[in-house]
Protein backbone atom coordinates (compact mmCIF):
# COMPACT_ATOMS: atom_id res chain seq x y z
CA UNK A 1 0.00 0.00 0.00
CA UNK A 2 1.76 3.20 -0.83
CA UNK A 3 4.41 1.63 -2.67
CA UNK A 4 3.40 2.17 -6.19
CA UNK A 5 3.16 5.19 -8.26
CA UNK A 6 1.09 5.69 -11.39
CA UNK A 7 3.87 7.36 -14.25
CA UNK A 8 1.21 9.36 -15.93
CA UNK A 9 0.00 11.36 -12.98
CA UNK A 10 2.69 10.05 -10.12
CA UNK A 11 -0.61 9.55 -7.73
CA UNK A 12 -1.00 6.58 -5.49
CA UNK A 13 -1.99 3.03 -7.16
CA UNK A 14 -4.65 1.19 -5.53
CA UNK A 15 -5.83 -2.22 -5.55
CA UNK A 16 -8.80 -2.97 -7.12
CA UNK A 17 -11.33 -6.25 -8.11
CA UNK A 18 -11.36 -7.44 -11.73
CA UNK A 19 -13.57 -10.41 -12.96
CA UNK A 20 -12.07 -12.36 -9.72
CA UNK A 21 -8.59 -10.98 -9.88
CA UNK A 22 -6.38 -8.44 -8.25
CA UNK A 23 -5.73 -5.03 -10.22
CA UNK A 24 -3.60 -1.66 -9.72
CA UNK A 25 -5.33 1.01 -10.36
CA UNK A 26 -4.32 5.15 -10.77
CA UNK A 27 -5.76 7.11 -7.97
CA UNK A 28 -6.78 9.71 -10.64
CA UNK A 29 -8.52 7.42 -12.72
CA UNK A 30 -11.35 7.92 -11.00
CA UNK A 31 -13.47 11.06 -11.88
CA UNK A 32 -14.68 11.48 -8.06
CA UNK A 33 -11.04 12.24 -7.99
CA UNK A 34 -10.46 14.09 -10.83
CA UNK A 35 -11.96 16.43 -13.27
CA UNK A 36 -9.75 14.76 -16.18
CA UNK A 37 -9.26 10.94 -15.40
CA UNK A 38 -5.37 9.60 -15.52
CA UNK A 39 -5.27 7.50 -19.35
CA UNK A 40 -3.22 5.02 -17.54
CA UNK A 41 -4.21 0.94 -17.89
CA UNK A 42 -4.71 -0.87 -14.74
CA UNK A 43 -2.17 -3.97 -14.05
CA UNK A 44 -2.49 -7.34 -12.27
CA UNK A 45 -1.79 -7.07 -8.69
CA UNK A 46 0.52 -10.48 -8.86
CA UNK A 47 2.43 -9.19 -11.72
CA UNK A 48 3.39 -5.90 -10.37
CA UNK A 49 4.22 -7.74 -6.54
CA UNK A 50 6.79 -10.66 -8.11
CA UNK A 51 8.33 -8.04 -10.42
CA UNK A 52 9.09 -5.75 -7.11
CA UNK A 53 10.03 -8.46 -4.36
CA UNK A 54 12.17 -10.07 -7.08
CA UNK A 55 14.20 -6.94 -8.06
CA UNK A 56 14.73 -6.09 -4.39
CA UNK A 57 15.74 -10.13 -2.84
CA UNK A 58 18.20 -9.96 -5.63
CA UNK A 59 19.67 -6.78 -5.77
CA UNK A 60 19.77 -7.41 -1.32
CA UNK A 61 21.77 -10.59 -1.99
CA UNK A 62 24.20 -9.13 -4.57
CA UNK A 63 27.61 -10.43 -2.92
CA UNK A 64 29.36 -7.25 -5.05
CA UNK A 65 26.61 -4.99 -3.62
CA UNK A 66 27.14 -6.66 -0.28
CA UNK A 67 30.77 -6.19 -0.04
CA UNK A 68 30.68 -2.56 -1.63
CA UNK A 69 28.47 -2.18 1.54
CA UNK A 70 30.79 -3.82 3.80
CA UNK A 71 33.62 -1.61 2.09
CA UNK A 72 31.90 1.52 3.57
CA UNK A 73 30.95 0.50 6.77
CA UNK A 74 34.71 0.13 6.98
CA UNK A 75 35.63 3.31 6.15
CA UNK A 76 32.95 4.22 8.66
CA UNK A 77 34.29 2.65 11.93
CA UNK A 78 37.77 3.50 10.58
CA UNK A 79 36.99 7.23 10.79
CA UNK A 80 35.17 6.51 13.83
CA UNK A 81 38.35 5.27 15.84
CA UNK A 82 40.14 8.11 15.18
CA UNK A 83 38.42 9.03 18.48
CA UNK A 84 40.19 5.87 20.04
CA UNK A 85 43.38 7.83 21.53
CA UNK A 86 40.70 10.13 23.30
CA UNK A 87 39.32 6.39 24.41
CA UNK A 88 42.69 5.18 25.57
CA UNK A 89 43.53 8.13 27.43
CA UNK A 90 39.71 8.10 28.93
CA UNK A 91 40.42 4.66 29.96
CA UNK A 92 43.46 5.28 32.21
CA UNK A 93 41.98 8.63 34.14
CA UNK A 94 39.09 6.24 34.84
CA UNK A 95 41.05 3.56 36.02
CA UNK A 96 43.35 5.53 38.01
CA UNK A 97 40.07 7.09 39.37
CA UNK A 98 39.16 3.64 40.78
CA UNK A 99 42.45 2.96 42.24
CA UNK A 100 42.20 6.41 43.31
CA UNK A 101 38.28 5.24 45.53
CA UNK A 102 39.95 2.35 46.22
CA UNK A 103 42.72 4.20 48.93
CA UNK A 104 39.98 6.51 50.48
CA UNK A 105 37.74 3.54 51.33
CA UNK A 106 40.88 2.29 53.11
CA UNK A 107 41.80 5.32 54.46
CA UNK A 108 37.92 6.16 55.61
CA UNK A 109 38.05 2.85 57.40
CA UNK A 110 41.46 3.42 59.39
CA UNK A 111 39.68 6.63 60.64
CA UNK A 112 36.91 4.65 61.77
CA UNK A 113 39.04 2.42 63.73
CA UNK A 114 41.28 5.36 65.02
CA UNK A 115 37.94 7.32 66.01
CA UNK A 116 38.69 10.38 63.89
CA UNK A 117 35.13 10.02 61.64
CA UNK A 118 31.97 8.40 63.24
CA UNK A 119 30.03 5.23 61.77
CA UNK A 120 27.29 7.30 60.41
CA UNK A 121 30.28 9.58 58.48
CA UNK A 122 31.27 6.29 57.16
CA UNK A 123 28.77 5.01 55.82
CA UNK A 124 27.63 8.14 54.30
CA UNK A 125 31.09 8.82 53.14
CA UNK A 126 30.95 5.09 51.55
CA UNK A 127 27.73 5.29 50.10
CA UNK A 128 28.82 8.59 47.98
CA UNK A 129 31.91 6.40 47.02
CA UNK A 130 29.81 3.23 45.89
CA UNK A 131 28.20 5.40 43.40
CA UNK A 132 30.74 7.05 41.86
CA UNK A 133 32.79 3.99 41.22
CA UNK A 134 29.44 2.28 39.46
CA UNK A 135 28.69 5.26 37.58
CA UNK A 136 32.69 5.06 36.51
CA UNK A 137 32.54 1.29 36.10
CA UNK A 138 29.51 1.97 33.69
CA UNK A 139 31.86 4.18 31.68
CA UNK A 140 34.68 1.56 31.31
CA UNK A 141 32.78 -0.49 29.98
CA UNK A 142 31.23 1.83 27.31
CA UNK A 143 35.16 2.34 26.45
CA UNK A 144 35.96 -0.80 26.62
CA UNK A 145 32.82 -1.86 23.62
CA UNK A 146 33.93 1.03 21.46
CA UNK A 147 37.51 -0.17 21.18
CA UNK A 148 36.41 -3.95 20.89
CA UNK A 149 34.28 -2.57 17.86
CA UNK A 150 36.98 -0.86 16.32
CA UNK A 151 38.88 -3.97 15.90
CA UNK A 152 37.54 -4.73 12.23
CA UNK A 153 37.96 -8.43 10.51
CA UNK A 154 37.68 -8.16 6.64
CA UNK A 155 35.93 -10.88 5.20
CA UNK A 156 37.40 -12.81 1.98
CA UNK A 157 35.72 -13.00 -1.29
CA UNK A 158 33.72 -16.03 -0.97
CA UNK A 159 32.42 -15.53 2.91
CA UNK A 160 30.25 -12.46 0.75
CA UNK A 161 28.96 -15.16 -1.26
CA UNK A 162 27.74 -17.61 0.83
CA UNK A 163 26.45 -15.21 3.13
CA UNK A 164 24.67 -13.75 -0.44
CA UNK A 165 23.12 -17.37 -0.89
CA UNK A 166 22.18 -17.75 2.81
CA UNK A 167 20.20 -14.25 2.63
CA UNK A 168 19.03 -14.85 -0.84
CA UNK A 169 17.54 -18.51 0.78
CA UNK A 170 16.17 -16.37 3.80
CA UNK A 171 14.52 -13.52 1.47
CA UNK A 172 13.08 -16.57 -0.51
CA UNK A 173 11.46 -18.27 2.54
CA UNK A 174 9.84 -14.84 4.34
CA UNK A 175 6.04 -14.66 4.43
CA UNK A 176 4.15 -11.76 2.76
CA UNK A 177 3.92 -9.88 5.92
CA UNK A 178 7.68 -9.53 6.20
CA UNK A 179 8.16 -9.20 2.95
CA UNK A 180 6.06 -5.82 3.26
CA UNK A 181 8.66 -4.72 5.71
CA UNK A 182 11.99 -5.25 4.06
CA UNK A 183 10.21 -3.45 1.12
CA UNK A 184 9.16 -0.42 2.98
CA UNK A 185 12.49 -0.38 4.62
CA UNK A 186 14.07 -0.35 1.21
CA UNK A 187 11.94 2.60 1.22
CA UNK A 188 10.82 1.87 -2.51
CA UNK A 189 9.34 4.17 -5.22
CA UNK A 190 7.68 1.86 -7.60
CA UNK A 191 6.49 3.37 -11.07
CA UNK A 192 3.88 2.06 -13.89
CA UNK A 193 3.97 3.77 -17.16
CA UNK A 194 2.46 1.84 -19.79
CA UNK A 195 3.69 -1.28 -19.47
CA UNK A 196 7.20 -0.58 -17.88
CA UNK A 197 8.49 -0.55 -14.22
CA UNK A 198 10.50 1.09 -12.63
CA UNK A 199 11.76 0.51 -9.27
CA UNK A 200 13.88 2.58 -7.49
CA UNK A 201 15.47 2.46 -3.32
CA UNK A 202 18.07 2.35 -1.64
CA UNK A 203 19.06 -1.04 0.25
CA UNK A 204 18.17 -0.54 4.40
CA UNK A 205 20.36 0.13 6.58
CA UNK A 206 22.14 -3.41 7.95
CA UNK A 207 22.73 -4.29 11.87
CA UNK A 208 25.96 -3.30 10.96
CA UNK A 209 24.40 -0.08 10.23
CA UNK A 210 26.04 -0.22 6.39
CA UNK A 211 25.42 3.01 4.09
CA UNK A 212 22.38 3.07 2.00
CA UNK A 213 23.06 2.58 -1.90
CA UNK A 214 20.54 3.74 -4.56
CA UNK A 215 19.41 0.99 -7.26
CA UNK A 216 16.95 1.86 -10.04
CA UNK A 217 15.62 -1.82 -11.97
CA UNK A 218 13.47 -1.46 -15.39
CA UNK A 219 10.97 -4.25 -16.23
CA UNK A 220 8.83 -4.54 -19.18
CA UNK A 221 5.26 -6.44 -18.30
CA UNK A 222 3.88 -8.85 -21.14
CA UNK A 223 0.91 -7.50 -22.79
CA UNK A 224 -1.47 -10.17 -21.71
CA UNK A 225 -0.88 -9.07 -17.57
CA UNK A 226 -1.22 -5.11 -18.99
CA UNK A 227 -4.97 -4.22 -19.26
CA UNK A 228 -5.46 -1.18 -21.71
CA UNK A 229 -6.84 2.48 -20.28
CA UNK A 230 -10.69 1.35 -19.10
Amino acid sequence: KGLIHCGEEMGSMYGMPCHGKRYYRCYYKSKLNTPTPCKSGIIKADTVEHIVWESVSQFLSDPTLIKKQFGKWVVKKQKESLTLNTSDFQAKNIEQRLLSLKTEENNLLKGFRSEAISLDQLKEQNAEILKERKELEGTQLKVHNAQTQAVISIPKSIDFEKYAEEYRALLNDIDPIRQQIVLRKAKLIVTVLDRKVNIKGVVPESSLGCIESTTSVYYEIPRRQFRAPV
